[in-house]
């Protein structure tokens, strides 16, 4: 499945993340985006090398079921936690917009009648 702009349901956008959570929880590399590795580690050079190599797996996979015009949202995200974050505020905002609509839509119809 791959999240893009244009899927416009709120539930495909769930899903997709919470696929995408347990796939990396799988993989051993949630702790990049929501653990205790969020941030490469400072000194040990075989510890950055090994950060390195979990973080570039985890964006791969991020970055593979996005389409791809929301690539460029994470193109240059310097960790996956960023890119995460990036994502889910780029959705969060999408969905709050629609909301709202929907709550104009709402109020204009309650206000008709």
């Amino acid at each position: 499945m791959r999240l893009g702009a244009s899927r416009s349901s709120t539930t495909r956008i769930t899903t997709h993340g919470l696929c995408m959570e347990s796939y990396l929880q799988g993989q051993g590399l949630w702790s990049l985006i929501g653990g205790s590795e969020i941030r490469e580690p400072a000194g040990d050079n075989n510890a950055i090398k090994k950060w390195k190599m979990r973080a570039g797996k985890a964006m791969f996979a991020i970055k593979v079921t996005i389409e791809d015009e929301m690539l460029e949202h994470v193109r240059y995200a310097a960790t996956p936690k960023d890119a995460w974050d990036t994502l889910a505020s780029r959705f969060s905002k999408k969905n709050d917009m629609k909301l709202k609509l929907l709550e104009n839509e709402l109020l204009s119809t309650v206000q008709g009648r």
